[in-house]
């Protein structure tokens, strides 16, 4: 009776530890092409916020800013942004790759992501110094170095967004 008692909470504990969702396998198809095969972090798709978005400068386009922030599972994403300067406002879309261990394509750029507690954060590939950007002189998204913004106030960072 202790063996059986003893498997059964060994069973129980190795069992019990599987609640991670980890990445799944999806095909996603659309009328351009022919079905792809694609990753989707279910931890990923939903919506995602970042308030009080200001540029690092304290003379900036991006006061009181938000952007919002959305991953589906068939492989899009739109983002729409909003500040208090000029009433800017605006929305894009496109479409994302989810890469091994944590890595998007987003655009032509990868990034490295991580969600910890509810919140996304992006960082750049080791060797490639990118951000994802809001960038207001063109009232679209960009993927820009931060040499290429150089002394532009005119972006934000999409980061640390948190999960709604």
């Amino acid at each position: 009776m202790k063996k059986i008692s003893y498997l059964l909470f060994i069973g129980i504990i190795a069992f019990g530890s599987c609640t991670k969702q980890d990445p799944i396998e999806v095909n996603i198809t659309d009328s351009s092409n022919s079905s792809s095969s694609s990753i989707i972090d279910a931890n990923l798709t939903g919506h995602w916020k970042q308030t009080n978005v200001s540029h690092p400068t304290s003379n900036s386009y991006w006061i009181n800013g938000q952007i919002d922030l959305h991953f589906f599972a068939d492989g899009t994403w739109v983002i729409s942004g909003q500040t208090d300067y000029l009433n800017y406002n605006t929305s894009e879309l496109g479409q994302y790759k989810i890469h091994s261990n944590n890595y998007i394509g987003i655009g032509n750029e990868v990034f490295k992501y991580s969600i910890n507690n509810g919140v996304l954060t992006f960082s750049s590939v080791p060797g490639r110094d990118y951000l994802w950007v809001l960038h207001y002189n063109n009232n679209n998204d960009d993927i820009m170095s931060s040499t290429m913004l150089g002394n532009s106030t005119s972006w934000a960072e999409i980061n640390n967004l948190v999960k709604q």
